[in-house]
């Protein structure tokens, strides 16, 4: 089977995957083009064409989790953030959920490199738990038992903010 075939035939179901997991089309495209690039530079590493979408979806996977720890380690700071798009016209509630989301990022970057993964897996990503637990290679109950573990930590730490 010719590469341009495995191509038709695999293009919309890994696109279709890598959406699913990054839920934006441009990064979704981006991926399945990359994977398909890297599945033809390396075909003569293919053992069985019948494993070809298996093959294809793992790259894809581990090109998902790039982009993911990229994001994960650019947490935002106190510099790089505009508070208010427009101070004129915002209402004291749009002022409002700037801040807490500012206090919400500031919180999420002081977590442990693990917990953080598993917010921006789930709340940024929709990762379910199992996928989480899949990703990370963990036990799902423990990442059950861990998220609400960070949830409290963060319900705790933003506090003040809890009350809007």
């Amino acid at each position: 089977m010719e590469f341009s075939d495995l191509y038709k035939k695999y293009y919309n179901q890994l696109y279709n995957f890598c959406l699913g997991r990054l839920r934006n089309p441009e990064l979704a495209r981006d991926v399945a083009q990359e994977a398909f690039l890297r599945a033809y530079e390396n075909m003569d590493k293919l053992r069985s064409i019948e494993s070809f979408y298996f093959w294809i979806t793992t790259i894809a996977l581990n090109l998902i989790r790039n982009i993911i720890v990229r994001d994960i380690s650019r947490c935002v700071t106190l510099d790089n953030i505009n508070y208010f798009s427009n101070e004129e016209t915002d209402t004291e509630e749009d002022v409002m959920k700037s801040l807490e989301t500012l206090a919400l990022r500031k919180a999420i970057c002081r977590l442990s490199e693990t917990a953080r993964q598993m917010v921006i897996l789930r709340y940024y990503y929709f990762f379910s738990e199992k996928q989480i637990g899949e990703a990370m290679h963990i036990p799902v109950g423990t990442v059950k038992s861990r998220l609400y573990r960070i949830r409290q930590t963060l319900f705790n730490e933003l506090g003040e903010y809890n009350q809007y």
